[in-house]
């Protein structure tokens, strides 16, 4: 919907994105919807910004956009948009992201925020900065109108991990208590048992440290047969990005992940998932779900 938007903006459009992952989604949904190729702003990726021979949708990350260059922000190059696209708004919420958006009102653009859970664990109102909702459409909606299909939900227990004793923080557990409960053994034993038996076509574990992901994908790697891989943030990019070929090509059954693609991973034939991080985010838990919630074409229409 929104590469739609950009391509009948007739000026130039900014699509910000939270993290790289879904810039390079962003990039390729570009070339499918709008069939033309976008600039890209991240990292060592520098856009153009000749008004006349630049193309017309950039794709930009949040980090690289508030990062400096010659001693200003690197998104004031930018002086000609005038559409601003906020993917995943409830991510990009923080006083440095609305100022950034400000920036861009202040000259003209319109700044349109879109997420799938519009809502924060902060408390923080969405509408305090966006100034109308055009449409809010929950999940219910989208599997009645066949945007979204009906998950089957299922609680397994897990004898070895206590949550009693984790505290909260930000309306969530503690991550760092929580991620020394989860590293059990006999909890990364259950949780790769759990995905073994319960696994159905294309599955993704999430699990909430790197050591965690590694542990569940080595065992489902060696205890069951069962080609895995993993991927997280600090990941070497081509070893990650390897790994996510391998997943999608059907090479590995299972994507093993910590906080990589939670949000906005775009894969229909993922079938199971597996959430081997508790959470007591609402947000957080329906970007999950939403993983495997994606009508996969020629099977679910």
């Amino acid at each position: 919907m929104f590469t739609e938007m950009a391509s009948r903006n007739p000026g130039r459009t900014l699509i910000c994105v939270p993290m790289r992952e879904l810039a390079w989604q962003a990039v390729d949904k570009v070339r499918e919807w709008a069939g033309e190729d976008p600039e890209l702003e991240m990292a060592n990726y520098v856009a153009g910004q000749d008004e006349w021979f630049s193309p017309k949708i950039v794709v930009a990350s949040k980090q690289t956009l508030l990062s400096r260059r010659d001693g200003e922000p690197r998104f004031r190059k930018f002086t000609d948009i005038s559409l601003v696209i906020v993917d995943e708004a409830h991510m990009q919420y923080s006083e440095p992201c609305l100022e950034m958006l400000r920036w861009f009102q202040e000259r003209g653009a319109m700044v349109s925020g879109w997420t799938a859970t519009p809502f924060r664990m902060d408390g923080k109102p969405l509408m305090d900065f966006y100034a109308e909702s055009i449409c809010n459409l929950d999940v219910q909606w989208a599997i009645a109108n066949g945007w979204a299909v009906p998950p089957l939900c299922k609680i397994a227990r897990v004898q070895s991990l206590d949550l009693s004793g984790i505290t909260m923080t930000g309306g969530d557990f503690n991550q760092v208590q929580l991620q020394t409960e989860i590293e059990k053994e006999a909890t990364l034993h259950r949780i790769a048992l759990i995905t073994q038996e319960e696994m159905e076509g294309q599955t993704v574990v999430f699990t909430p440290s790197v050591n965690s992901a590694k542990g569940v994908c080595h065992y489902l790697n060696n205890n069951y047969g069962i080609p895995a891989v993993y991927v997280y943030g600090t990941q070497d990019e081509e070893e990650r990005n390897g790994n996510l070929r391998a997943f999608k090509s059907g090479a590995a059954r299972v994507l093993v992940n910590c906080q990589v693609v939670a949000v906005g991973f775009d894969f229909p034939p993922t079938a199971t998932l597996i959430l081997g991080r508790p959470t007591r985010s609402r947000s957080f838990w329906l970007q999950c779900v939403g993983r495997a919630t994606r009508p996969l074409s020629g099977v679910v229409d």
